[in-house]
């Protein structure tokens, strides 16, 4: 409800200074309606069971990431809630815009644009090198992992996988299934898959299968390893 109310209130807004010939104050409240939407529509997608993954395999193994319209929807999200932010840091600073916020929320606003940056300009260059919000890859020799709603990545050998969790190490994941990829070097990565797949529980076992079998790793250059997902047979 948050989320929703926020989306509307920011949008109503934008029309509104818009109407009063205010359009870079106009541009900045439409920009932060599309992250919340974007968010809003990345915790109910889940929730929908239609989510479907998207996979392709070759010579560096089988990858799978999310739908390209559900991929697409959370990085114009994020696009667009950076650039916003970073404008109205800007903006701010040398009085360009309509709205600034005082007393309390003026501290609080700058620091949220402050720390949204932080977290979404590293995640939207990794976006845009591997061309997907996330994925993971798993190839006979090692495997990948990356989502950028987490700011998570990790490359390796299946030697430094020490644990796959459906939980991370510390606390407690409540609003989206994952998968935990605990590596030897004492760090570990996180992958929403309720976004990728209905059936995180299968993706998460079929993980697991390729870990401790090497024997059948040879599938994940050829269409066998997604046929074994699909099929759920996950035993030597």
């Amino acid at each position: 409800m948050i989320l929703i109310g926020g989306g509307g209130f920011t949008a109503v807004w934008a029309i509104i200074w818009i109407t009063r010939g205010s359009y870079s104050t106009a541009a900045l409240c439409f920009g932060a309606s599309l992250l919340l939407f974007s968010l809003l529509f990345h915790l109910t997608y889940p929730l929908s069971g239609v989510a479907r993954p998207s996979a392709e395999y070759g010579p560096d193994g089988t990858k799978i990431r999310p739908q390209g319209y559900a991929d697409l929807t959370f990085t114009i999200g994020l696009l667009a809630g950076v650039l916003s932010a970073a404008a109205f840091l800007m903006s701010s600073r040398f009085d360009t815009i309509d709205y600034i916020p005082s007393n309390v929320g003026g501290v609080i606003l700058p620091a949220g644009c402050i720390a949204y940056v932080i977290y979404g300009a590293p995640a939207l260059y990794r976006i845009f090198k591997y061309r997907d919000g996330k994925h993971l890859r798993l190839g006979p020799n090692g495997f990948e992992v990356w989502d950028s709603q987490w700011n998570s990545f990790a490359r390796g050998d299946w030697e430094d996988i020490e644990q796959i969790l459906d939980q991370p190490l510390k606390g407690k994941a409540t609003f989206t299934e994952l998968i935990v990829f605990v590596v030897s070097d004492g760090h570990s990565a996180k992958l929403g898959t309720g976004t990728i797949t209905a059936n995180s529980d299968a993706l998460r076992e079929w993980t697991r299968f390729y870990w401790r079998h090497p024997e059948h790793r040879a599938e994940l250059i050829d269409g066998r390893s997604l046929r074994r997902l699909g099929d759920e047979k996950f035993t030597g």
